[in-house]
């Protein structure tokens, strides 16, 4: 199965998000991890969504096989937006 054009540059941008969720964090790392509770664990704050993802990647892989790519896709999105926005 090929892969379109426009399916290579969703996958490259989706897969960016753990990364950039880093670099929002690591500026006002030293202000966040006091205000958490957690200023001897602030590195963690970094590695947690990637974390995130290696403890999934299992369940996710099953879903994916269940349902589709596409639909497991567009869940694990809608649940990316829900807890990004749930830090509001």
């Amino acid at each position: 199965m090929q892969l379109s054009r426009f399916g290579e540059i969703t996958l490259l941008v989706i897969s960016m998000l753990t990364i950039m969720v880093g670099a929002v964090l690591a500026p006002g790392l030293n202000s966040i991890a006091p205000a958490l509770g957690v200023s001897k664990f602030a590195p963690l704050l970094i590695t947690l969504p990637a974390l995130g993802a290696i403890l999934f990647a299992a369940f996710f892989g099953k879903l994916i096989d269940s349902i589709g790519a596409r639909k497991t896709l567009v869940i694990a999105l809608w649940g990316y937006l829900l807890l990004g926005i749930g830090g509001i």
